[in-house]
């Protein structure tokens, strides 16, 4: 999946640091980080448990460690219409549209 994903934007991506990778049946757990062609880094938490339900975060930061975007799953706003689903990028909340 994420060699793919380096394959089709390698304009963006320059390198894949897969730090744990685990899969059981139908559960799978990734913890990784893009490195980007500018510098930058997008961390990766994904995790799918047996029952199906999926958790995740993507965490992406400039080259100096600066907050650049979030997108997440976690119980953060249960009143936003895309709950729990949201990103975050340059401090401001965007919803998923569903």
């Amino acid at each position: 999946m994420l060699f793919k994903l380096k394959k089709k934007h390698s304009d963006l991506i320059d390198n894949i640091e897969v730090e744990k990778f685990r899969r059981e049946a139908h559960s799978y757990e990734l913890i990784a980080a893009l490195k980007l062609c500018d510098g930058g880094k997008i961390f990766i938490r994904d995790y799918q448990f047996q029952d199906g339900t999926r958790k995740y975060s993507y965490h992406w930061q400039s080259e100096k460690g600066e907050f650049k975007g979030r997108w997440d799953n976690a119980p953060h706003w249960p009143e936003i219409n895309s709950y729990p689903k949201i990103a975050i990028l340059n401090n401001i909340r965007l919803w998923i549209k569903r």
